[in-house]
């Protein structure tokens, strides 16, 4: 077989989660995730309503935004939590942390399965 040779390349971002499910279309169809990507976008015609949901979107960014912020005192509460280690202000900051840190998880894991859901629903 002779193989191709290519001029070009495309770097294209995405979640671990959207690589996958590519990967998992590309064997499907027995070729390789380039051409894969390539025929899909070349010859593909999708709304991009359908590929992108702007409430989910939306969502998603001002969760983004929110924490972000609150990562700006990050910083300063773990200084605190060092300057006040076994108080029982340090204690109190500490257990807050672990709560933010469960609440944080909580929405990565709902981020991931609307991911998950929109990737596969296409």
């Amino acid at each position: 077989m002779k193989r191709r040779i290519y001029g070009a390349a495309i770097l294209a971002r995405c979640t671990e989660m959207e690589r996958e499910g590519l990967h998992i279309r590309a064997r499907a169809h027995g070729i390789s995730l380039s051409r894969y990507v390539i025929v899909a976008g070349l010859l593909w015609e999708v709304p991009l309503d359908v590929l992108l949901d702007r409430v989910a979107i939306e969502r998603q960014e001002q969760a983004i935004f929110h924490v972000r912020r609150m990562g700006a005192n990050i910083n300063q509460i773990a200084r605190r939590v060092n300057a006040e280690a076994g108080s029982r202000t340090g204690r109190q900051i500490t257990a807050t942390m672990e709560e933010a840190q469960a609440a944080l998880t909580e929405l990565r894991e709902t981020f991931r399965d609307e991911r998950r859901r929109n990737l596969f629903s296409i």
